[in-house]
């Protein structure tokens, strides 16, 4: 019976983790049109996209997203060619 208890602690934790979304709000330069934030949200890895915005004036895209592993996407986003142009 203690067993049984024990497993569906560890399913539950792992089920918890799994779900565990962090929410980032990234802001790019250089985006006159939709066409650049696509080109930016393209590259980014593993994640999913909440929602979009631009600032035409100011020539700003806003991307907010969710992932389950901030420390795994920053690293991989790192390696994008969007992230040169994260503001």
């Amino acid at each position: 019976m203690r067993f049984i208890w024990w497993a569906q602690k560890i399913v539950v934790s792992s089920l918890k983790q799994l779900n565990t979304m962090h929410e980032i709000t990234l802001e790019f330069h250089e985006c006159e049109h939709e066409g650049d934030l696509d080109h930016y949200i393209d590259d980014l890895p593993r994640c999913k996209v909440i929602s979009t915005n631009i600032n035409k004036s100011a020539e700003i895209g806003t991307v907010v997203i969710r992932v389950h592993d901030r420390k795994k996407f920053w690293d991989e986003f790192r390696e994008t060619e969007a992230y040169e142009f994260l503001k």
